[in-house]
């Protein structure tokens, strides 16, 4: 049998506390067909994000990709998304093998839609997913 004692003092919290700060972000999204198809459609999203850490807290967030989806196994999307303050270009590709998902992406970021296309910052991501 064990015996735990516990001092009171030593998980007490001060009154004042410390406030944490957490950014609260909400997005909309729509996957349109084009042509009541599965193989292209068009994903619009819009919304607002609200951060305290910056001078002005609220931001909208938005922007427009396409998706080509062959027959659920090579999915590739592109789009132009102003997302944490970032416009961020981006190119996602999927291969999909149902036990078994690659994924591979790459984006051109920035704090301005001019610099997002001059390369000024990079974006790279890469994914795995296993079971069905």
């Amino acid at each position: 049998m064990y015996s735990v004692s516990i001092d009171k003092q030593t998980y007490d919290y001060d009154l004042a506390g410390q406030k944490i700060y957490r950014p609260f972000t909400m997005l909309f999204y729509a996957d349109y067909g084009v042509y009541d198809s599965r193989i292209l459609s068009l994903i619009p999203s819009l919304g607002f994000s609200i951060n305290s850490l910056y001078h002005d807290p609220a931001s909208v967030e938005g922007g427009l990709s396409a998706r080509i989806d062959l027959a659920n196994i090579f999915i590739t999307t592109v789009g132009i998304n102003y997302n944490d303050r970032a416009w961020k270009n981006s190119v996602d590709l999927a291969l999909n093998l149902r036990a078994f998902q690659l994924d591979f992406g790459l984006s051109s970021q920035a704090p301005t839609l001019i610099k997002s296309w001059q390369g000024a910052g990079v974006g790279v991501n890469f994914g795995m997913k296993f079971g069905w």
